[in-house]
């Protein structure tokens, strides 16, 4: 596991989120926050965030720190 895939698994289990709802709240597929959990996947940069429906890693890191809904 990643340093990042660690702190996002971490932050999401605190926060008491799974990661559908994760996926929801951000318009993203449930596959892919797995895929990030796992380090499958590397976190987009910042040029591959350009629109809300593609958030970057601190969007994702962000969204987390809310509390659940």
């Amino acid at each position: 596991m990643t340093p990042f895939a660690d702190y996002l698994f971490q932050l999401r289990r605190a926060r008491g989120l799974r990661q559908h709802e994760v996926a929801a709240r951000l318009g993203l597929g449930a596959a892919y926050i797995s895929a990030l959990e796992a380090a499958r996947k590397e976190p987009p940069s910042p040029a591959q965030c350009s629109c809300p429906r593609n958030s970057g890693h601190s969007d994702i890191v962000k969204l987390l720190m809310l509390q659940p809904v």
